[in-house]
């Protein structure tokens, strides 16, 4: 007895946990007019609006209004017309009839089956998805250029019941009334990939045929579209029209077997990544869901590339503009240490000869004074045309009676007779190299 009461207890919890995880449950998800992101929620029962809430990284999120009830969202159809490739004429006229009878709120699409693809169960879009621009199909049917604007969801030779689910009905799942009408001459496609395709309710199928087929076929398409809610009907030509505005009619009324509201909750995002997470909270429940940001606000790969290069030139710029910056600041602390080692007397030093040689160059220089700059920048003493010589390359300078030459910092270096040196005595007929330029001193 035990036993019993305990497994009684356990099933009754099990049962209230699993209802209370489907009090609520977020169907769409509207980023159209980003930042504003609207929710649809469906509950299955009577909620208060109130309780609702949205959190964005833990914080809670303002809405833009009150929580709208949409009570009429069950009058909204989302219909899938299926018809031939070259449909005779009085199927056109009825095709266009029914679709002129839809409202502003209705969403449809038409598919296509076209002839040469009938053995493979492929079904071509006129629409790569639900819109209520009615005119659009209208006019496709008149112009008759249903075989030119096709919009092929089988390029990947998916299945055609995984195309329409993907494509088709997934996205009207917010909405209760949906159905596929079949109109034919002789149904070259079978409709049963078309059924059971979305979890929960199947939609229902509709095929009107104008002539007979095997009682086997017959039978198998009356269990799918009573199995559905659908309909199945044999008529003449005279009757097309008649049967569509039932189909229709029957898609209208169809009716929700759980006694759900739907919920409008609109809220600005403060996130701005491509993907971002939200949270939506109602009583003692909360469940995680994700929003894309639109793709007009995205960043194509294009300007992706076009951002890093940019972002690369300038630390390459900022790190050739520090590398400058530091090279000049040791070659001002390098001048400022050797003047302050030379001692300034009343005579003037010894002249000194300098004699330099580079491709497509050759000058000599004498002077008479303390501190010899050299380097390729407009600044020094001896300026070398050779991009190999760093703009402050060396320097010459007199301490007592003797020149000395001082690597200041460059980037090649300094050699002097084939040695390279930091700080040396300068000897007549000396041969210093700087980089590509050689210089010859004679003292």
């Amino acid at each position: 007895m035990k036993h019993t009461t305990f497994i009684l207890l356990l099933f009754l919890f099990i049962s209230s946990y699993l209802n209370a995880q489907d009090d609520f449950k977020v169907v769409k998800i509207d980023n159209s007019d980003y930042p504003y992101i609207e929710l649809y929620v469906r509950t299955n029962k009577s909620t208060d609006p109130k309780e609702f809430s949205v959190y964005e990284n833990n914080k809670k999120v303002d809405f833009i209004s009150d929580t709208i009830l949409l009570k009429d969202y069950r009058k909204e159809r989302s219909i899938l017309f299926v018809t031939e490739e070259n449909p005779e004429e009085n199927f056109q006229i009825a095709l266009i009839k029914a679709i002129r009878t839809l409202t502003e709120t209705d969403k449809m699409n038409l598919a296509v089956i076209l002839d040469e693809d009938t053995s493979n169960n492929v079904i071509h879009y006129v629409s790569p998805e639900f819109t209520n621009n009615h005119s659009f199909f209208i006019n496709a049917l008149e112009q008759k250029i249903l075989d030119d604007i096709c919009y092929d969801v089988n390029r990947k030779n998916i299945k055609t019941t995984e195309s329409i689910e993907q494509n088709m009905f997934s996205k009207q799942e917010a909405f209760a009334n949906k159905g596929i009408i079949f109109l034919t001459n002789d149904l070259k496609l079978k409709p049963e990939p078309c059924s059971n395709i979305l979890k929960g309710p199947t939609i229902p199928v509709y095929v009107l045929l104008t002539k007979d087929i095997r009682e086997s076929s017959q039978n198998e398409l009356i269990n799918i579209c009573t199995e559905t809610g659908g309909i199945f009907t044999i008529s003449n030509q005279n009757e097309i029209e008649k049967y569509m505005n039932l189909y229709l009619e029957d898609i209208a009324l169809q009716i929700n077997e759980t006694k759900s509201e739907l919920y409008s909750i609109i809220f600005e995002t403060g996130q701005t990544r491509d993907k971002n997470f939200f949270k939506i909270r109602y009583k003692d429940q909360s469940r995680q869901y994700i929003f894309t940001k639109p793709q007009k606000y995205m960043l194509s790969l294009r300007e992706r590339i076009l951002i890093i290069l940019s972002a690369a030139l300038f630390f390459i710029h900022l790190f050739i503009f520090l590398r400058k910056k530091r090279k000049r600041k040791n070659y001002v602390s390098s001048i400022s240490g050797i003047k302050e080692k030379v001692v300034i007397t009343k005579d003037p030093p010894k002249p000194i000869e300098i004699n330099v040689k580079t491709r497509g160059f050759n000058k000599t220089w004498f002077f008479e004074k303390h501190i010899i700059r050299i380097g390729r920048s407009s600044d020094n003493d001896i300026i070398i045309p050779d991009r190999t010589v760093s703009g402050s390359h060396a320097v010459i300078n007199k301490e007592g009676d003797e020149y000395m030459i001082q690597d200041i910092g460059s980037t090649n270096g300094v050699l002097l007779n084939q040695k390279k040196i930091k700080k040396h005595k300068l000897r007549s007929k000396d041969k210093i190299k700087l980089g590509g330029a050689i210089l010859v001193v004679r003292i």
